[in-house]
Parts: C-alpha cells; structure tokens; sequence
C-alpha cells in the first residue's frame, strides 16, 4: 500500500513564485505562438511568389525583408523578459498586433487571382510593424528599475537599460522614414519604374540593417549571459607544446 501524497497548500509563497514567473512565461509563450505562425504564412507566401506572372524580383526582395525582420522580432521576443525584472499581460497586446502586422507583410506579396501582388501595401504592413516594435520595446523600458536588481547584478540593468533606450532611439528613426515613404506611396508621387527602384533600395537596406541587428543583439544576449554564467577560461598550453 503506498501513502498518498499529503494536499498541496497554495499559499503566499506559491503565489509569490508564479507570479514572479508569469510575465515571462505568458510573453514567450505568446510569442511562439505568432511567430510559428508568421512564419508559417512566410513559407506559404514564397511558394505563391515563385510562381507569380510579373515582379518576382521585387515579391522576392520584399520577403526577405520581411523575413528576417521576423527573426529579428522574435529574437527580441524571447530575450527582452529574461532582465525585465517587471511585467504584465498587458505587454501582449503590443505582441499580438505586431504578429498582426507581420502576417499582412507577407500575405500582400500573394499574387492574386489576376496573377498581380499588391506589394505595395508591404510599405504600410512594415510601418505598422515597426510602430509595435517601438511599443513593445518602450513597454519593456518603462518597467526597468535600475532599484530591483541585486548590487551584484546593478551594471547589467544599467546595461539592459542603456540598450533599450539606444533600441527605441532608432525605432523612432525607422518609424519616421517608413511613414514618410508610406505618404509617398500612398499619394502616387513617383512614377511606377522609380516606385520599383526605390523599392529593392528599401528592401536591401531593411535586409542588411535586420540582419546586422540580429547580430548584435546575439552578442547583447552572451554579455547577459556571461554575466551570470562566465565563459570559460582558456586552455593554458602544456608545457609540451610550449616547448615545440
């Protein structure tokens, strides 16, 4: 006969300790979901566009940019929780229109049933996932309290901080030229031939800038790393190969 487990107090402690996990389980959770998702719709949409009858060129280019974009996002997505010592559910909000805006991106660049992509909604798409990019980074940065974290740990809030700050200075950058654009494209000011041209500059640029991003928030990510868990030193030589 075995003994029955003894009930489960649920009390302040267990209360304390889910709360404290819930932000970041909640938001990553959430962001895994949209992202599969986006990603998804992102393989669906490049099947469409490899056989599309006119500017697979362009489609291309544009879903690249998406694309990565998206990796950015989510890469961001799962590292932002990790030091924001505070949080909520309401941090989703910012979460699930910008997984939103994404799925637009992509599917604007679906040929239709006339074998035409309306790719230039692309423009619009990518404004209003650049605009949740800058909410959902301002959201992380007003909850850091340089106050909550440990002395030991003081310079990595100080670093976190530092960061979203630099982050959410070029959103507003990014945000200010993509709405100017989306003004440009929406009133017809360029002629069809420079729109394209401008276009594959624009893609390129966004290409390369998220994925020089991406980049960099890898190393932002290993310095959070290191410093909890340091790398490991060196192998000193032996005294062999000293010797050779």
């Amino acid at each position: 006969m075995t003994d029955e487990p003894g009930a489960h107090i649920f009390d302040r402690e267990t209360l304390r300790a889910r709360l404290r996990d819930y932000n970041v389980v909640v938001y990553q959770i959430a962001s895994s979901l949209v992202q599969s998702g986006v990603l998804a719709l992102a393989a669906i949409v490049l099947i469409d566009i490899l056989y599309a009858q006119r500017d697979v060129q362009i489609l291309l280019l544009l879903w690249l940019a998406a694309f990565v974009f998206a990796v950015l996002a989510f890469e961001r997505q799962l590292y932002l929780p990790l030091a924001t010592p505070r949080g909520g559910v309401s941090d989703v909000w910012s979460l699930m229109l910008m997984g939103l805006a994404q799925f637009v991106s992509f599917a604007c660049l679906s040929p239709r049933a006339n074998g035409v992509a309306p790719w230039e909604l692309w423009y619009f798409a990518y404004t209003a996932s650049t605009i949740m990019g800058a909410v959902t980074i301002w959201q992380a940065a007003r909850f850091v309290t340089i106050e909550d974290y440990s002395p030991e740990l003081k310079p990595v809030g100080e670093s976190f901080a530092a960061w979203l700050r630099h982050d959410l200075k070029e959103l507003v950058i990014v945000v200010s030229v993509s709405l100017f654009l989306c003004v440009v494209v929406a009133l017809q000011l360029l002629p069809a031939a420079t729109l394209e041209w401008l276009t594959v500059a624009v893609a390129l640029v966004s290409i390369f800038g998220s994925a020089w991003l991406v980049r960099r928030d890898g190393q932002r990510f290993w310095a959070l790393y290191t410093s909890v868990y340091p790398a490991p030193a060196a192998k000193a030589p032996s005294s062999g190969d000293a010797g050779s």
